[in-house]
């Protein structure tokens, strides 16, 4: 019997198994994990049937119909190639195996089926002969794009562990409706805001479903008890959802499909003024929410009451990170990881255990990239990968800054991994710069694009992989003592940064992609506020801005 973690590991490279793209090593584990799992052996007769099919139609087609154009290799070799497959297994795009189409569906069912484009008479009749084939490859590569461009492919392993965490019955938040159907135009896309709120992460499961949180404070008056916040986008519409929990707020979400996902924050405790300060809300322990059968439940992992934030990333339902961080003077991590149903911790690399971990950015399942420093008080930043149970730990003046921000990552391929270093003019005439990890060293990609905006400090919060194998990142930059958001986009060659073309938004905070053009950015709006001088409106006017075909569009709320 062959091990889940086994067939996860497989399944990751089936595409390119399927293709003949994979290196010789790789291609060997693979055919060695074949021989003993019938699971993963009739997964890849699905792959390659998905080729053979892609084959028939370019063999087919028609002078005036679109044909499938293969997808370019990358240069390592490792992407998927479809003019490659050879081997054509015709049964599977048959009648005779009428449970092919079901099964592509059932492997990603969130992913929203489009409805196909009107078509003349003429190629309406020359195409209906193949209408079953056609399902099947629609179907396919749905699940090869989620599966190539954003790493979510659907693995159900169940990696064993120790139980760290139980979630308690009652259920804090619920929300059972589902929404289906093409997704929004951006013009039509709305916003109803409570008052006093204020979000700081989202997390789109597909063009007509997603979440957003935050808090609901009203932060001029600090003595004012703050509550979560829960946004649901449905019927192009963003609208709060569900009750609020007093005493608390929340700092991430992520949905791992319309019926799972998990959100973490903390709980608040109010402090009187004293000698030290005036009196507050000031955090306390941990909050995490786990969203399966339509409500928010609570799960306990630690239970300190010094916290002071954390972060939360999810690969897949069955496997995701938690980061808390706790104390005041000298700040101290714990790491998390979720694997089938617990959380377990997870000692971070020696070489930050005298400092901190900053960011985590997981890119597969037990794939595990984080950014941290080595010991208060220094510059030099290192970026760890935990892999297999193991470490591996970089340090390089690369990666230096002059504070201790986190370094958004985006693992694209295990050799196609950019960094986006922030940049704080760390010496005089220095240029902002991210760096790329080319399987072999990290080497610096500098940005253009900036020189009549001038800035003086640069950071990045989002990033999404493209379909051309470039990346489209994220941010915020001040200049001349101005906040403002930015976009870029890299390849190797280089990147191209630009003012993000929207009004009224001071920067961004995340940001979440549901197709390779499509998606939704969070930002604050501080019109008429200076933000480096009023901190009492730091979270007052969230910003929503859709993102569809290369156009950014503020939502009206």
């Amino acid at each position: 019997m062959t091990s889940p973690y086994a067939c996860a590991r497989c399944r990751e490279r089936l595409p390119w198994y399927a293709a003949g793209t994979l290196p010789p090593r790789e291609r060997a584990e693979v055919e060695e994990h074949l021989a003993g799992c019938a699971a993963c052996h009739r997964e890849v007769a699905l792959w390659r049937a998905v080729g053979s099919a892609l084959s028939e139609m370019g063999a087919a087609g028609e002078m005036g119909e679109m044909v499938p154009e293969p997808v370019a290799a990358h240069e390592d070799g490792e992407d998927v190639t479809w003019r490659g497959v050879q081997s054509r297994i015709a049964a599977h795009s048959r009648a005779s195996e009428p449970g092919l189409r079901e099964r592509f569906l059932m492997d990603d069912e969130t992913t929203p089926i489009a409805s196909a484009p009107s078509m003349s008479p003429r190629r309406s009749a020359g195409l209906a002969a193949r209408q079953p084939l056609m399902a099947v490859v629609a179907a396919a590569l749905l699940i090869a794009l989620s599966a190539t461009l954003f790493g979510v492919f659907a693995l159900r392993a169940r990696l064993g562990g120790s139980a760290t965490a139980t979630a308690t019955s009652t259920a804090l938040v619920s929300s059972t409706a589902t929404a289906s159907g093409p997704a929004c135009a951006p013009g039509k896309v709305t916003a109803r805001f409570p008052a006093h709120a204020g979000l700081s992460d989202i997390s789109m499961v597909s063009g007509v479903d997603g979440w957003a949180v935050g808090n609901i404070r009203d932060s001029s008056a600090p003595g004012t008890q703050p509550r979560t916040l829960m946004m649901r986008y449905q019927h192009c519409a963003w609208a709060e959802a569900g009750k609020s929990i007093p005493s608390a707020e929340l700092l991430n979400v992520a949905m791992t499909s319309a019926s799972d996902g998990w959100a973490f924050g903390l709980t608040t405790r109010f402090v009187p003024a004293s000698s030290a300060g005036g009196a507050g809300w000031v955090p306390d322990q941990s909050l995490l929410l786990h969203y399966t059968n339509g409500a928010w439940q609570r799960v306990r992992v630690n239970d300190r009451h010094d916290f002071q934030g954390g972060v939360l990333r999810m690969v897949g339902k069955d496997d995701g990170w938690l980061l808390l961080y706790y104390g005041s003077e000298s700040r101290t991590t714990l790491l998390y990881h979720y694997q089938g149903s617990v959380w377990t911790p997870v000692a971070p690399p020696a070489e930050v255990q005298s400092g901190s971990i900053s960011g985590i950015y997981p890119s597969a399942p037990d794939d595990l990239w984080v950014s941290g420093w080595p010991k208060p008080n220094t510059n030099l930043n290192v970026i760890a990968r935990y892999t297999a149970g193991h470490w591996q730990v970089w340090d390089s003046p690369l990666f230096a800054s002059y504070t201790h921000e986190p370094i958004p990552i985006r693992a694209v391929l295990p050799g196609d991994v950019w960094a986006f270093t922030p940049y704080g003019l760390i010496r005089a005439g220095d240029k902002p710069y991210v760096t790329h990890y080319d399987g072999a060293r990290w080497t610096r990609i500098p940005i253009s694009g900036l020189s009549d905006l001038a800035p003086n400090w640069l950071f990045w919060v989002a990033s999404s992989a493209r379909p051309d194998g470039s990346v489209l990142a994220l941010g915020s930059m001040t200049s001349n003592g101005t906040l403002r958001p930015a976009i870029m986009m890299c390849s190797a060659k280089g990147c191209q940064a630009q003012e993000l073309p929207v009004r009224n938004v001071a920067y961004l905070k995340s940001a979440s992609f549901y197709a390779p053009t499509q998606g939704f950015a969070l930002g604050v709006d501080l019109s008429g506020v200076d933000p480096l001088t009023d901190t009492t409106s730091y979270n007052s006017v969230p910003a929503l801005i859709m993102y569809d075909a290369g156009a950014w569009t503020r939502v009206a709320a």
